[in-house]
């Protein structure tokens, strides 16, 4: 199995294919393509693009959900119109943090899942790391943008607190993503692992989070 742990060792295939094409493929075969992904000679520009692309996609999906429960919060506490405002101020600032602060903290994350998988036996370098986990949000995003959609509209709908699972499956095919890109980048011959820790991680934290396991 082929692992890329420097992008000066990484051998080139040409231009590129067009990425909905890629992302296509990746649904097909989530591990084959992304040894194709690793073996496509991408730099760091590539990749700082994925990152944002996808963080946009991540924007996209949950921007109408918050908006929604913004004016909710706000028609519930007696707040007039005339404070519309507000919301485009939460859209803008959400826009900002996803497009600027969140691609910071996913090359943190990158740096931290390296050292881990690197302790248990990976082989790939933080390039191939990062170049992973950025591409499996841009392998998402089809999901992600029709969870975020979903979610949406049967909150819209008055569904209550089960309108969020459609983005929690959303998440899910992120995770499956996530962890076959980093098994192919570290010559592991299997993702489940990896992502058995991740989602374990992401439904503890979840739970953790106050007010979860509250009742309504």
């Amino acid at each position: 199995m082929t692992s890329s742990g420097d992008p000066a060792r990484t051998p080139s295939r040409g231009p590129a294919a067009g990425v909905l094409d890629r992302i296509a493929r990746a649904w097909r075969g989530a591990s084959p393509a992304a040894q194709e992904e690793l073996a496509s000679g991408a730099q760091e520009p590539r990749l700082l693009a994925y990152a944002m692309g996808g963080c946009f996609a991540l924007w996209l999906a949950q921007t109408p959900v918050q908006v929604l429960t913004r004016l909710r919060a706000e028609a519930a506490a007696g707040v007039g119109p005339e404070d519309a405002s507000d919301i485009s101020m939460l859209v803008t600032a959400n826009l900002v943090s996803m497009l600027f602060f969140t691609p910071l903290m996913l090359y943190g994350v990158a740096a931290q899942a390296r050292m881990v998988l690197e302790a248990i036996g990976g082989a790939g370098g933080w390039f191939a790391t990062r170049h992973m986990i950025f591409w499996s949000l841009i392998d998402a995003a089809p999901a992600l943008l029709l969870g975020g959609l979903v979610s949406f509209g049967l909150d819209l709908s008055g569904v209550g607190r089960w309108s969020g699972l459609p983005l929690v499956l959303a998440n899910v095919v992120w995770l499956r993503f996530w962890a076959e890109g980093l098994a192919a980048a570290h010559g592991f011959r299997s993702g489940l692992i990896i992502f058995a820790v991740m989602a374990g991680l992401a439904a503890a934290l979840t739970l953790a989070a106050p007010g979860v396991m509250a009742t309504p």
